[in-house]
Parts: structure tokens; sequence; C-alpha cells
């Protein structure tokens, strides 16, 4: 019989003997470590003066290293975090089809192995899961379920496989175009709760070497998710500024950082949660979850925005000495209708987690985007198409897909519970309606028990529960134009370059290159002759 091939597990250090210390012995006492096998990576000193730091955190190392079978890797040379993370997880994923990673300055639950396990066997094959994350924020959430989809990553504590890390870009060309982008910046931000996108502009003109914020980029821009515990399974060390991203150097709080970033240690380590872990059945991200994350990360900016306000200031008050009181009022006024106009523009695009929207496109304020299926790729609009409607995806299911170029027109409701695939330069006008499926059932008591389960319940997220509602694919093939107030219903597909005149039903398929019109025959009569 074979032997089941272990886990690796990718082991970070550097120069801090008490955290690696701390780190090996918490993970001594993790359940399961006979199913891993543990790789130490040990940089080498990137200073002179770093050397002896260097030798005694592998002294501590060495000894713990042997209790515990593993192999190290000690550099003779810097490798730098980012260059390590980069090149040790990429040989372990190459060798073993998976990696979890940890650095030095973690603190690890008994049960943090036993959770990545399961979760690494469990999603292995989900195109759509990228990162299982053993860290939460500080953030309270329900005791159930005990772990959640998240559209972001984590560094501290995580796991990948194979099949995510041999598609990761290390390039920083990409990045440098869509940070040209508002649009872009804000979906990356996550609607201004994080600033990734100034982390990110940082790393291509080599202000940080963090491989972090690429891997960010990566899986944002395919809309991929990581799974998180819904309480954190690591302590962060190392806050106390002697690491590379929070230095010595840095002007901030280290408790101040800690109670930010971390429950308190001992909370963490001895908390009851054990397994079997209870994991989602289905790859979608937890929208009232990360709405707890989204609320908490933007309350970590208040103290950052007080700061840059009081840098504002007395920039103002230099300037005010140094010019003429008009030049001053004439530059202050072109500066803040440039803000307010990059504001007004940002602020059109729609939640990241609702649909994946092409750096070009335009979302207006008018327009709203509701995915109650969930997962992102439900709803792509692609590139310089103008959305002024209303897109919706139905709780059980529902597609819609808008090309290049196109235009959905004022108060146009596109309903899909089955699939809308809009090809490219389709014009839509205004007051249109499309719809692919019948929202009701003709049985009076099969209706009203759909209405009373979406007041009390929510949308049904199965078709079983959905009695007597049938649907079928809508089709509209490029360089089609809609007229205003067209009415387009369920199974039928437009062909290319036709045209659908004004107030038309279409309940039948439309040839290629041919003008559809619907009329409704008028009656007129006299109103004394109708009232006789």
């Amino acid at each position: 019989m074979n032997q089941v091939q272990k886990t690796p597990i990718a082991l970070f250090i550097y120069n801090r003997p008490h955290h690696a210390r701390s780190a090996l012995e918490s993970l001594s006492h993790c359940h399961r470590l006979d199913e891993c096998q543990l790789f130490i990576f040990c940089d080498g000193a990137k200073t002179p003066d770093q050397e002896e730091k260097v030798a005694a955190a592998r002294q501590v190392v060495r000894p713990l290293a042997d209790e515990l079978n593993a192999h190290i890797i000690e550099r003779s040379q810097n490798f730098g975090l980012s260059r390590s993370v980069i090149e040790g997880v990429g040989m372990l994923c190459h060798q073993y089809g998976r990696a979890i990673v940890v650095e030095d300055d973690l603190v690890l639950h008994p049960s943090f192995l036993d959770y990545m396990l399961n979760a690494l066997e469990r999603y292995k094959d989900s195109p759509r899961v990228a990162q299982i994350s053993a860290y939460m924020f500080p953030v309270k959430h329900p005791p159930k379920p005990d772990a959640f989809f998240l559209p972001l990553t984590t560094t501290w504590g995580w796991a990948t496989w194979q099949r995510v890390w041999e598609k990761i870009c290390w390039d920083t060309a990409s990045p440098a175009e869509d940070l040209a982008s508002p649009l872009f910046c804000k979906s990356f931000d996550l609607e201004g709760a994080y600033p990734f996108s100034t982390i990110l502009q940082d790393r291509l003109e080599g202000r940080n070497d963090s491989w972090g914020i690429l891997f960010w980029y990566n899986i944002f821009k395919s809309g991929q998710l990581v799974l998180y515990p819904r309480t954190s399974l690591t302590w962060l060390g190392g806050l106390d500024r002697s690491g590379t991203h929070f230095s010595a150097a840095q002007d901030y709080n280290p408790a101040a950082l800690d109670q930010s970033l971390n429950k308190p240690r001992d909370k963490i380590i001895n908390q009851p949660f054990g397994s079997p872990f209870s994991f989602p059945e289905s790859v979608e991200a937890n929208e009232a979850a990360f709405n707890r994350v989204l609320r908490y990360l933007r309350a970590q900016q208040t103290g950052a925005a007080r700061s840059q306000i009081s840098n504002q200031a007395r920039r103002f008050y230099s300037l005010w000495r140094n010019n003429s009181a008009v030049s001053l009022w004439t530059r202050i006024k072109r500066k803040f209708f440039s803000w307010l106009d990059c504001q007004i523009r940002q602020n059109r695009q729609p939640p990241v987690w609702q649909a994946i929207i092409a750096p070009t496109a335009r979302i207006e304020p008018e327009a709203s985007i509701e995915n109650i299926a969930g997962g992102k790729e439900r709803v792509v609009i692609g590139e310089h198409s103008i959305v002024r409607g209303r897109l919706l995806t139905y709780g059980h299911g529902g597609k819609i897909r808008i090309g290049d170029w196109c235009y959905i027109g004022v108060r146009s409701e596109v309903w899909s519970m089955e699939s809308i695939e809009i090809g490219n330069r389709v014009l839509i006008s205004h007051d249109v309606n499309i719809h692919d499926g019948s929202a009701h059932s003709l049985d009076a008591v099969e209706r009203h028990h759909h209405f009373r389960q979406i007041v009390e319940k929510g949308h049904p997220r199965n078709k079983a529960e959905l009695p007597g509602i049938t649907s079928a694919p809508i089709i509209i093939e490029d360089d089609v134009w809609i007229s205003f107030g067209v009415t387009i219903l369920k199974g039928v597909r437009i062909g290319r370059g036709s045209v659908i005149a004004a107030g038309s039903i279409v309940t039948r398929d439309v040839p290629p290159y041919t003008l559809y019109r619907c009329e409704v025959k008028p009656v007129l009569q006299p109103i004394r002759e109708a009232n006789e």
C-alpha cells in the first residue's frame, strides 16, 4: 500500500528568535501535525548588523526542527520575504500540489492544522476557491457557520493549491494599467474600506516589497474567493516593531495596533474551536459576513483620515503665508472641484462582490445591480458598456452577461432566473423589460406561498421551492437595437443586427437583420356612444 503523501508546511523566519520559538512551539501543539511535513526557510542577513540576530534565530530553530522532523533551508543571502514566499511556496506547491504557509510571528490555535487540512481537501477541485485563511479580523460573527467565503485574501496563516499558485502573475505591467482607472481603484479598495490601490502603487514604484498585494490583485481580477473561519485561529505577534512591515521606523502605537488586529492571545489560543468544522456547501461569498468585515476595515481608517486632514490643514496654512488670498482661493476651488468630480465618478461603481465589471465600463448613479443569486461571475459587464437600468438575478439562479460597447437605458429592467446573454454593440433604450422567467405561478395558492416566502425568509435558493414557475434563456446577438418600451419574454433569440420597434412585445425568435414590430390595433370610439 502506498503511503499517503503529507501536506507541506512552509515556515518563514528571519531574525526574531523569540517569535520563531513561539511559532514552532505552537505548531508542535497542533493536532494532525503528523500528517504534515514541515519546511523551515531561514533567510540570510540583509546587512552585516543583522547577522547576529539571524544566527540567533537559527540557533533557536535547529533543535526544535529536529524534534519536529523538519527540513531546514538556510539561505546564504538575503531573499527578502517576498521572494522567499514566492519561491518557497512555489517549490512546495509544485512538489506536493498544495502548501500551508506560516510566518514566524504567528501563534497558532491547536486546531489550526485540522481546519487547514479539512478545507484543503474539501475544496481542492473548486476553481473559485483560491485560498484558505486561518485569520479573522476581530469582528463578532454569529456562532454558525464555522467558516464562510469572502472576496478578500489574507497573509496571516493561509494555504493554497498548485492550480492557483501557477496562475499568479507577479509581473507589474497589468496592475499599472488598471491603477489608471478610478473605477478599478474604487472596487479594488472595497468601496474605500482599505487603501489597497495605494499599497499596490507603492509596490510598483518600489516603496514596498509586498507579495501579498500582488496576490490579492490576481485573485481580485479572477473573481475568486477565500475561506475564512468565523473566529481567528492565529494570533499576530509581530506588531511589536520587530518586523519589516511593522517596524521601529514606522509611527504607530503597538498596543493600539495589536488591539485593532488581534483578540487577546489567550482568548484566541484557548478558545473551544475543535473538529469537526462546519464548512459551506456552496462556494458563494457570505455577504452579511463581508459587510461586517468592511465596516471594521472602514472604522480602522478613521485615525488615518484624521491625520491626513491635519496634514492638509498644515499645507493650506503654509500656502496662505506664501501666496495671496485670491491665488490661494483659486487653487483651493480647483482642487475641491477636481476632488468632487473624482468622487462622483468613483461612486458610480456598485459593490465589488455584485458583478465582474470591465475597467472601462460605466455604472451610472441611477443604475442598480441586485445579484441575489450571489457569485460575482453571474453578472458580467464588458468593456465600454454603460448601464443606467437595473440588473437582477433571482435567489435560486440566473446569469446576465453584457458584451462590449452596450447601452442599457434608464428604468430598463433585466431580470434573470436562467440566463440572459447580450452581445456586443447592443443598444437598449429606456423603459425596456427583459425577463427570462415567469415571476410567479398561475396557481393562486402557489403564488401566495411564494410571495410569503420572499417576505418572511428572503428569495428562495432552490428551484424545487418554486412550483409553477418556468424559465428559458434569452439571447440577444450583436448589433441589435431595442427601442423604448419593449418587453422581451423567456426563450427568445433576437438575431444579429435586428431592430425591435418601440412598444413591441417579443415572444418569439427574431431572425437576423429583421425589423420586428408588434402592433396593437387601436379602437377609437366616441365617449357619448361608449356610455350608451
